[in-house]
């Protein structure tokens, strides 16, 4: 429900910067704005308002990296709205929200997020060596006791056989030739 709703504020937020491209090129008559608006500051709003809807779009399709997109697009949005401070100065309030969902969207998914440390660590681990031969006791002393009877009741892994006594790092000595201890 929160995602739906800031998609659509966020499009609100694109929709009235359209207001300014409308404003430059007299497309409409807007009595609220009171400021001229150049055409080539029409063109940066138009382009403030696609970089807003780029922003809403990613943030439901692809949330891993929205948050890029969205610090350009509030950039752009601030800087269109300095350039008409008087009639616009109410966005920067909207951007101040959206700078704040952004910072934790790059907090949350960003490249030194844990998410991202997290899954670079896996990487690494996945694509090392497993130690060959079977498991010893010592192996097991230090793992955690829950572990060490999890250990005793199944396999540690298909090429590394962990059995031993269900009594905590006793190993079934003599009936089972894969404990080395």
């Amino acid at each position: 429900m929160i995602r739906w709703t800031l998609f659509a504020l966020i499009l609100v937020h694109a929709a009235i910067h359209l207001m300014g491209f409308a404003r430059a090129f007299g497309l409409a008559d807007l009595p609220q704005l009171t400021q001229p608006i150049s055409r080539p500051a029409g063109m940066l709003w138009l382009l403030a308002a696609f970089a807003l809807v780029a922003c809403a779009v990613l943030y439901v399709a692809a949330p891993r990296i929205w948050w890029a997109v969205g610090f350009a697009a509030v950039l752009l949005s601030q800087a269109v709205i300095v350039t008409a401070w008087r009639d616009a100065a109410f966005g920067t309030i909207a951007n101040i929200a959206l700078l704040l969902v952004v910072a934790y969207g790059f907090a949350s998914e960003g490249p030194v997020s844990f998410r991202a440390t997290y899954l670079r660590e896996v990487g690494k681990r996945l694509a090392g060596p497993v130690s060959p031969g079977p498991v010893t006791e010592a192996d097991l002393a230090r793992l955690p006791e829950p572990v060490q009877r999890t250990c005793a009741s199944r396999a540690a892994s298909a090429d590394r056989a962990c059995i031993i006594s269900g009594r905590s790092g006793e190993a079934a000595s003599g009936r089972d030739p894969t404990i080395r201890g």
